[in-house]
């Protein structure tokens, strides 16, 4: 069983089954299904889609079956996931000045042989609408331009500008929120609607750094 550690500089060492060879390093070709295999999905040449629908439904976009985001030109998909999932969490003081601190923990696919796992804070001010206080957490996806994951680029420059609606009753607390721009660093969330839980009423844009207290990337099999 292969050892954790905290540095980036792993080198992934787990021993992968020779049946799971790839042509390339986004899936391997299903002769018996003419289909490629992403791990989670399978894409259907024919078609230019995948067969099953994305199973983080509409965070991923608004076609669940699309791949590449519509743009396989520009961009890739290469397990038919973002390449960063996890929890964002926090919330901001104020309303006209506003200061907000946020919490993250996110781990990332197995993509050539390695896959990350990163925690770390996000303290900004900006400007918002709304309550006074609020608070909320939610599930939260994020890309980068790295090969392969890498812990460290979440820390560095923090944008973030969001809006939403989030109540609490005896059942407990939820709503929606729309994210326009979340970044960490040089990763990126890309806009859309999602769910989240807490109390929160209202709009900010918020600017600081965000800093990564957790890294670790450990060897696994690419699927």
């Amino acid at each position: 069983m292969p050892r954790k550690t905290s540095s980036t500089s792993t080198t992934a060492t787990a021993a992968c089954s020779p049946n799971r060879a790839r042509p390339d390093r986004s899936s391997y070709y299903d002769r018996e299904t003419s289909t490629h295999y992403n791990y989670f999905r399978d894409y259907d040449p024919s078609t230019g889609r995948y067969v099953q629908s994305d199973p983080i439904g509409l965070r991923g976009g608004i076609n669940t079956y699309s791949y590449a985001t519509e743009n396989p030109l520009l961009r890739v998909d290469p397990l038919g996931l973002v390449d960063w999932s996890g929890t964002f969490a926090g919330g901001t003081v104020g309303r006209g000045g506003t200061a907000g601190l946020y919490y993250f923990d996110l781990k990332s696919q197995c993509v050539n042989g390695k896959r990350g796992h990163v925690k770390g804070w996000a303290l900004g001010v900006g400007f918002g609408l709304g309550i006074d206080i609020s608070f909320t957490t939610s599930p939260a996806n994020f890309k980068d331009h790295e090969s392969t994951p890498n812990p460290d680029i979440f820390e560095g420059n923090f944008l973030y500008g969001q809006g939403g609606l989030s109540l609490c009753s005896k059942t407990g607390c939820g709503g929606i929120s729309y994210t326009g721009i979340l970044q960490l660093g040089g990763a990126y969330a890309e806009a859309g609607w999602g769910s989240s839980k807490g109390l929160d009423f209202g709009a900010n844009i918020i600017g600081g750094r965000s800093k990564v207290t957790y890294r670790l990337v450990e060897p696994c099999c690419d699927k």
